[in-house]
């Protein structure tokens, strides 16, 4: 017979390993069947694209702010394809407007201050249009003759002559008044969709960079939909040698 001790011993470990029980209940939600699809994948209920319109859960019941003059709340934006295509198509050539298909071509010249991004930027686009487009600057820079500023440079390799050339004129200059004069040339601002800040003072709004980031973005959904070659066509003959307006 155990000895008093053991006995308090062993109540002890069996009150610890003894399972606690919970008086707390959850209720459980039940899952839908598995043949049933959600509202989404429906046609019949399926909603109109993000870029065409605006996500019913992204709309919000009133608005948050209120600009200071009720002038510079009110902007019209195109909304119209055949309007759209025209723009692609004198950037592009007449084969513009089937280059990108129609998702891409609405998300290229959406600024993120449309609608307050619900529907999509350029942002990224962007990013590889401007990757792209200084590149290829470069190589046309290094690829023409040597400028006469620099001297024969007799003394250098002759592959490495017209290397110099990026001291005299600077990719950057060249692309910033290229992608300016691009926006000039086919009216951009018409089918561009953004939100300025000023509608009165587009200037002050930024439309200079804003109007430049659409046609990078247009570059980087060529890049992405066709490829290196085809893009680097693209900013050789549409961009690139782009003629400037002269000052009014």
């Amino acid at each position: 017979m155990a000895s008093l001790p053991c006995r308090n011993a062993l109540a002890r470990s069996r009150h610890i390993i003894r399972p606690k029980t919970f008086a707390r209940t959850f209720a459980i939600k039940d899952a839908a069947p598995p043949t049933e699809q959600p509202e989404s994948f429906n046609p019949e209920t399926r909603r109109q694209p993000r870029w065409q319109a605006t996500p019913e859960g992204m709309v919000a019941p009133f608005r948050v702010r209120v600009a200071k003059n009720p002038v510079n709340s009110e902007w019209a934006v195109n909304s119209d394809p055949r309007v759209l295509d025209e723009f692609y198509e004198n950037l592009l050539g007449p084969e513009g407007p089937n280059m990108l298909p129609e998702e891409l071509k609405w998300l290229a010249i959406t600024h993120k201050s449309f609608d307050q991004a619900k529907r999509g930027n350029n942002e990224r686009l962007a990013m590889m249009g401007r990757m792209a487009i200084y590149m290829e600057a470069c190589k046309t820079t290094v690829n023409s003759e040597r400028n006469p500023k620099l001297g024969d440079g007799e003394d250098i390799h002759p592959q490495l002559r017209s290397v110099d050339n990026l001291h005299i004129e600077s990719p950057t200059s060249r692309v910033v008044s290229s992608l300016l004069a691009t926006a000039q040339n086919t009216d951009l601002l018409k089918v561009l969709r953004w939100k300025p800040r000023l509608t009165q003072d587009l200037e002050q709004s930024g439309v200079s960079t804003i109007s430049s980031r659409a046609v990078q973005a247009i570059v980087g959904a060529i890049l992405l939909q066709h490829g290196s070659e085809v893009a680097s066509t693209v900013i050789r003959e549409r961009i690139l040698q782009a003629p400037r307006r002269s000052a009014a």
